[in-house]
């Protein structure tokens, strides 16, 4: 017990050790930031553009976790005392700081806010929670606290306020990103073409950001390409680095008077203050969705190996069961005949329809069988595109069944077609099945009539859609999407023959394609069968 006691003592100690360690750093951080931003205020006033304690405290709450806000107010306090303000004044400021960084750290965490800020949702709620909203608290406290002690004036206090809200929105904006995207560096060692463009990058940037803000070339606009092309290429810690970058040089030049914006204090500092936050939330949002769009295809790729491993997994599974049970059925339907033609005469008439039952159950599931096969092999089939017209290849696979119909038994109507790609085996599989299908289910009083022709595109879709219509039996809309799953029958065997696969390979060569197949029927009102398939290349 007494050494349970001794070892949480220790650990304990380690934690404190830790926490004050890392208060100290942050403390430091602080202030040696609140002194640089001092030091950018505009000559002989007290105005700095942005405040970049403020991004440093709401990246260290983030990081680290709110119990080190003690640190951030220490920080605010000292500066506050070393600049000469009164100790109420110096603690209302502190105050409110301490409060806005508090509760923006807060808001981020209820808003489910990820470090790496690979999704626009971080990018917004950074912006608008923690840029936006959160200063208001710090601005307003702020503002008064210095109001009341006398320090601003009455007719200064709306000036003073917007100055302080929007500073602390830019130095959250362009300084959290920053050290957040930066405070991990990633595991694997870059290339030397990574490093080659990441050097041009650290050196053009600086450069173009010079040339406006620095030099004559007063277009600060057309640094968003730069930042745009910067954050696709390198992510959240290229658009971080590019914003902090334009952020102080464009600062340095504003309050030495250079640069792209004119006029007064005030309107020079809003006119650089808009100009940062619209260039740090362009340059970030661009680098999320670029890493959103790159996450999600790398997902669709995954997904599309797993398809493809299951497929050939089907595949290879598909044709050991048919091999396994060939062998099987053979035994069964030759034993069946064999016990037939060597004791027929002594067979009593149950016996034989039995044994005879048992063969036609052995050849059905040997329809099954080729039908499985013929199915799972759709999915490893290449698909050969070519340019071709629907309509010849319906002729063809017409001409094909018709040769062991009896005479008058179909009539089959084909329209001209517009082009499409698509394989002609896999499309005349379609047909097949679909021309079959009418055959099959006719009604026993009439003749089959088959219409097979195209309509344009629907509201939907911008490809034509073929079409195969019948005079039959139809079906009830309710089983529409049973009836294209694989061994998936509406009537029974006896009543009309098949395996019940047709429509799942018409579906499954239709997919294959990048199209879709759906029907419309009523029932003993035939039906009619719809596919799309990818239009022909101009």
């Amino acid at each position: 017990m007494k050494q349970h006691v001794a070892a949480d003592r220790v650990l304990g100690g380690a934690d404190a050790l830790s926490y004050g360690v890392r208060a100290a750093l942050i403390f430091a951080a602080y202030y040696g930031s609140a002194l640089l931003g001092v030091r950018l205020a505009f000559p002989h006033t007290d105005v700095t553009p942005f405040w970049p304690p403020s991004g440093i405290a709401v990246a260290a709450l983030v990081l680290f976790g709110r119990r080190y806000w003690p640190a951030l107010f220490l920080g605010e306090f000292a500066l506050n005392l070393t600049t000469g303000l009164p100790i109420a004044v110096a603690g209302g400021l502190s105050i409110g700081n301490t409060l806005e960084y508090l509760l923006a750290a807060s808001l981020l965490a209820r808003a489910g806010f990820e470090r790496p800020m690979h999704r626009v949702r971080d990018v917004a709620a950074l912006a608008l929670l923690a840029a936006v909203l959160s200063p208001f608290v710090a601005a307003t406290i702020g503002t008064a606290s210095l109001w009341a002690g006398g320090v601003v004036a009455s007719a200064d206090v709306r000036a003073v306020w917007r100055v302080y809200l929007v500073g602390d929105a830019v130095g959250i904006l362009v300084f959290t990103p920053f050290i957040l995207a930066w405070s991990k560096l990633p595991r694997s060692v870059p290339s030397r073409r990574r490093i080659v463009e990441a050097a041009l990058v650290a050196a053009i940037v600086p450069a173009c950001a010079a040339l406006v803000f620095l030099g004559n070339f007063h277009h600060q606009y057309l640094i968003f390409p730069l930042a745009i092309a910067v954050a696709s290429r390198f992510g959240q810690r290229g658009a971080t680095a590019t914003t902090l970058v334009v952020s102080v040089l464009a600062v340095v030049a504003t309050i030495h008077g250079l640069g792209p914006f004119h006029g007064t204090i005030i309107e020079r500092l809003t006119n650089l203050q808009l100009y940062l936050f619209a260039f740090g939330s362009t340059a970030l949002g661009l680098a999320a969705t670029t890493a959103a769009l790159r996450e999600a295809e790398s997902a669709a790729l995954k997904y599309a190996a797993r398809v493809e491993e299951s497929n050939r997994e089907l595949e290879a599974f598909a044709y050991t069961i048919a091999h396994d049970l060939r062998a099987p059925l053979r035994a069964i339907n030759g034993y069946s005949q064999a016990v037939v033609e060597d004791y027929g005469e002594a067979l009593p008439a149950d016996a034989k329809r039995s044994l005879a039952r048992i063969a036609s159950n052995a050849v059905a599931m040997g329809r099954l069988i080729d039908a499985l096969l013929e199915f799972a092999h759709l999915g490893a089939k290449r698909i050969e595109r070519t340019s071709l017209r629907p309509g010849s290849v319906a002729q063809q696979t017409f001409d094909r069944i018709r040769v062991g119909l009896p005479d008058g038994l179909a009539e089959i109507a084909i329209a001209e077609t517009p082009q499409c790609q698509a394989d002609p085996t896999l499309l005349g599989l379609v047909y097949q099945n679909l021309i079959d299908n009418a055959l099959k289910f006719r009604r026993v009083r009439d003749g089959v009539t088959i219409d097979v022709g195209w309509v344009p595109a629907f509201e939907d879709s911008n490809l034509p859609v073929y079409y195969v219509r019948d005079n039959g039996i139809g079906f009830d809309m309710k089983y529409h999407d049973k009836i294209f799953g694989v061994f998936n029958r509406l009537h029974r065997e006896t009543e009309y023959a098949g395996t019940g696969a047709g429509l799942a390979i018409v579906k499954r060569i239709v997919n294959r394609h990048g199209g879709t197949v759906w029907a419309q029927s009523e029932k003993d009102h035939g039906a009619t069968f719809f596919f799309t398939l990818r239009a022909a290349a101009k």
